[in-house]
């Protein structure tokens, strides 16, 4: 048999390195589709990622793969593939795709030993060898004795019970006794505190499940919109033991880390030690050792975040993507990808089900339910025939008239007493961290703005200081305003920080728990503050849109919406949608216990349409007025979108290199609408000025074909940098 030569992408982010390269696969190394290596490189090691095997190359002088120290690392070969695809969807480089199928760090490894072949074949004769070596002959022993139920034996175990030195064990596999291998150090693993419920499905959550196993059947997708409190997860739950029992495993998706910790208890109490965990939030060894377990086929279920998309399952059946409406399931760095997009060409590559589900679906995926591209299940009712929280509309400039400049609403401030008094839980969700979001002078207008963004500086009192959320620039406040010496700088507007430092004054005796960006930095902070919400010890919770989806706490009866119409006043054509998510989302955290819920939604704009839908839950009709409004304009989900971004430190570059760009696509437009060149909204982040460029087409495959040549570096502009992004969530 003749040498076999792997096709190696290697680990170098360079657009003229965006190939393959032929290596020799040494005898003996159990080289796969998926593995990664380590090869020669000009005059370095690198390393690299298996896309093909053959027994020809067409190239003269082949290195060779250099032999690992502890075995290859391997994903499934369809995730080749899925990288593959990722490179051309998004105008990526390949390696750029593959490296993200792989955990960041090492995986875990300890040394260990192994009996050989010829010791486990007759291990009298060895024993004999040893009688007059005793210490030698207990590790031996030893190593028999553990290998037998468990495997590898780890080496600092095995030495501590025989009592024998690392020499003793070295001797050993000196003279064929014993051999090297490696075991995994496991990290702590928090158990599950989730009781398992004995839940008897609706009949619309039966009919959603008979759906989904269709689906797991012969491949396809399911739009699962249940309004919050419906059941969803336990449809999930079913669907994943219907897969376990077929011999298959699951990923379960989240949008956010802040939900893992929830998501994660509820799996495990279903399936043991048999789920890991996927996100950024772990260290990199732990991410390490739960992508390792997957991919040795020790776990049945991956919950994580967006990246736990491509967790090395090789006998995948369902992915299952909540809350698939939300934005963070898009990644702004290259690769520009989206897990919902990624997701379905996963399961299609797999034959796997697909579930989507959401109480806000996105317009992408609602349409195309109606469309019938994918089988629409709906959960119209709580379980248990729990009703619908109460929602009660407070007009903010009806306060001003009466004097209350306060962020609360008297309405809301007579609930939350009332609550508290009854041992409840409540909530309240503004979308603004830090302590006030403006530093301003009260005699000549002067603001704090970050000298490098085009971006007013946000105050936070736990540092004192004056804080950028784009750049992280940060100084501290002047006793006197640099412009007029006026020693009436003052702090203006209200953040998480504010609010949590005024509530705890307003309610003496109760504590406060705050959970926004800021909060949650520290190792395990997630769980600590909702551990400490949960409890009564912090009965109020204040936070950003962390909040505002999934948790699934019984005791809270009242949510406040401070600023419900702040979203609108993004310059995004998505504002009207994401409003009217987060206010449904948010409210749905009032009322999943035995007592009613009542969310009070606070807003200088009670009229407007995505409002008055959401406080009337009424998903339909703001679809069909938010879709007609998106069809006259052309705008996604009716167009495929792009945005060109183009940054540079010299505000003339970046003006004439946008101008340049959108003149070529004009000259051959093939159906492609342009808006712009315009200045970003954000026109300067980190000392950079920033142009964009929006095309709009019908065609996805037009669109790429048009801006391929710009991606591959087919049209240079000098000190410019060109960015690409398909269906942006954010045209900031």
């Amino acid at each position: 048999m003749g040498p076999l030569y792997a096709e190696v992408a290697v680990d170098i982010v360079h657009r003229q390195l965006d190939q393959l390269f032929d290596y020799e696969v040494p005898a003996g190394l159990d080289v796969k589709v998926g593995s990664k290596v380590s090869v020669p490189f000009r005059n370095r090691t690198v390393g690299g990622y298996v896309f093909g095997l053959s027994g020809k190359t067409s190239m003269g002088k082949v290195k060779k793969i250099i032999v690992p120290k502890a075995g290859l690392l391997s994903a499934p070969a369809e995730l080749m593939d899925l990288a593959s695809w990722m490179a051309s969807r998004y105008l990526c480089l390949r390696i750029e795709a593959v490296k993200l199928l792989f955990p960041p760090g090492n995986v875990p490894l300890a040394p260990g030993l192994i009996p050989s072949k010829e010791l486990l074949e007759d291990p009298e004769s060895f024993r004999v060898m040893l009688k007059r070596s005793p210490v030698r002959l207990r590790l031996l022993d030893q190593i028999l004795s553990d290998f037998e139920g468990r495997g590898t034996v780890p080496l600092k175990e095995a030495l501590g019970k025989s009592g024998a030195s690392a020499s003793a064990a070295q001797s050993l596999v000196k003279e064929g006794m014993l051999e090297r291998s490696y075991v995994t150090r496991k990290p702590a693993v928090e158990r599950s505190t989730s009781a398992v419920k004995d839940v008897i499905l609706s009949e619309h959550q039966e009919n959603a499940l008979n759906a989904i196993g269709q689906a797991m059947a012969r491949g396809g997708t399911v739009l699962l919109n249940g309004v919050t409190g419906s059941g969803k997860t336990e449809v999930y739950i079913r669907a994943l033991k219907k897969a376990m029992a077929e011999g298959k495993q699951g990923i379960l998706l989240v949008p956010d880390i802040a939900l893992t910790p929830q998501m994660s208890d509820i799996v495990r109490a279903h399936f043991g030690s048999r789920v890991a965990v996927l996100h950024s939030g772990l260290s990199d060894s732990e991410r390490a050792y739960h992508w390792y377990m997957a991919m040795k086929g020790d776990v049945d279920v991956v919950v994580g975040a967006r990246s736990a998309v491509f967790a090395p399952l090789a006998r995948l059946g369902i992915i299952i993507m909540d809350e698939e409406h939300d934005s963070s399931y898009k990644q702004e760095e290259s690769p520009r990808y989206h897990a919902r997009e990624v997701a379905a060409k996963r399961a299609e590559l797999s034959g796997a089900a697909l579930v989507l589900g959401s109480a806000t679906p996105s317009l992408e995926s609602y349409s195309r339910a109606k469309a019938g591209e994918m089988v629409l299940c709906e959960l119209p009712e709580r379980v248990d025939g729990r009703g619908l929280p109460k929602m009660v509309v407070v007009d903010r400039r009806d306060e001003i008239k009466a004097g209350n400049y306060s962020f609360l609403s008297r309405r809301l401030k007579a609930e939350m007493d009332a609550a508290l008094m009854k041992g409840g839980r409540v909530m309240l969700f503004l979308n603004r961290r830090g302590y006030s979001p403006l530093v301003l002078c009260r005699d000549c207008g002067y603001t704090m703005k970050c000298p490098d963004c085009d971006v007013s500086l946000v105050y936070h009192s736990d540092t004192k200081t004056a804080r950028c959320h784009y750049c992280y620039h940060e100084e501290a406040v002047p006793a006197l305003c640099p412009s007029c010496k006026s020693k009436r700088l003052k702090m203006y507007g209200v953040g998480t920080q504010r609010m949590e430092e005024e509530l705890s004054k307003m309610f003496p005796g109760h504590g406060v728990a705050r959970m926004d960006v800021d909060s949650t930095r520290a190792r395990g902070s997630h769980r600590r503050i909702l551990d400490d919400f949960k409890s009564g010890r912090a009965p109020i919770l204040v936070g950003t849109q962390m909040i505002a989806k999934g948790l699934d706490i019984p005791e809270v009866t009242l949510v406040g919406i401070i600023a419900a119409d702040m979203s609108l006043k993004f310059p995004d054509f998505r504002a009207a949608e994401r409003t009217y998510q987060l206010v449904t989302q948010v409210s749905g955290r009032a009322g999943r216990g035995t007592e009613p819920g009542l969310v009070i939604v606070q807003t200088y704009n009670p009229d407007h349409y995505s409002l008055k839908s959401a406080v009337e839950g009424d998903f339909k009709s703001f679809y069909e007025t938010e879709a007609k409004s998106r069809k006259a304009l052309g705008y996604p989900p009716f167009a495929e979108m792009a945005r060109i971004l183009v940054v540079s430190a010299s505000p003339s570059l970046a003006e004439s290199a946008a101008s340049s760009i959108a003149r070529g696509i004009r000259k051959d437009a093939q159906g492609i609408r342009v808006l712009g060149p315009s200045p970003a909204p954000l026109s300067r982040v980190e000392g950079k000025s920033r142009w964009h460029i929006l095309l709009l087409c019908e065609n996805r495959e037009t669109l790429a074909g048009k801006l391929e040549g710009l991606a591959r570096g087919g049209e240079e502009h000098e000190g410019c940098s060109i960015r690409i992004d398909f269906d942006p969530q954010s045209t900031l």
